[in-house]
């Protein structure tokens, strides 16, 4: 739930590129648990995707009230419209095969979302890429992690970590402090 006029700005295709976060309650039901929280913040995610009628979502559970509890260890959970997979399979299909050669991979289900008691469609509800994601699955968050950019394609750039950074955003300090795990 979200103010109307919240959820407009939210909506407005002239506002494309804003990425404030506009204030919500969450409320969260599966058959076995149900659970709410007031206080988070939504706000649309992508890059070219931001553009399509149905938008994909972040939510942050601690960006308006810092002693929200995790969800399921999470604070930041992604909704995503999947409007470039249409049959719904391709990112879950390349998580489990992934997985199943050993490679840590973020946890993902399906969602229906409503807001404001509103149908917006079946969604793909996945776990954020963050230091959260680092220490679940190597034990420690200082690992090097780094967020693609829209058009990031993965070339070799050289041996400079300057010719990386219009593509790779660092998003821990080993990251920050060397780019040679991305080179290597």
């Amino acid at each position: 739930e979200m103010s109307q006029g919240d959820l407009d700005s939210l909506m407005n295709p002239l506002k494309i590129n804003e990425r404030d976060y506009k204030p919500a309650r969450l409320a969260f039901a599966n058959g076995a648990i149900q659970r709410a929280f007031s206080g988070v913040g939504i706000r649309v995610k992508g890059a070219s995707s931001r553009g399509y009628v149905k938008k994909s979502f972040r939510v942050s559970l601690d960006e308006f009230s810092a002693d929200v509890p995790s969800f399921y260890g999470q604070k930041t959970l992604l909704l995503k419209a999947t409007a470039m997979n249409p049959d719904w399979t391709r990112e879950r299909l390349s998580a489990y095969l992934l997985k199943a050669m050993g490679t840590p991979v973020q946890r993902m289900s399906f969602a229906t979302l409503y807001i404001n008691g509103m149908y917006r469609g079946v969604y793909q509800l996945m776990e954020n890429i963050d230091k959260r994601f680092l220490m679940s699955r190597y034990g420690n968050s200082t690992g090097a992690l780094w967020k693609c950019e829209p058009n990031a394609a993965f070339l070799n750039h050289g041996r400079s970590c300057s010719q990386y950074l219009d593509n790779y955003e660092p998003q821990t300090p080993l990251a920050e402090s060397s780019c040679q795990p991305l080179i290597s």
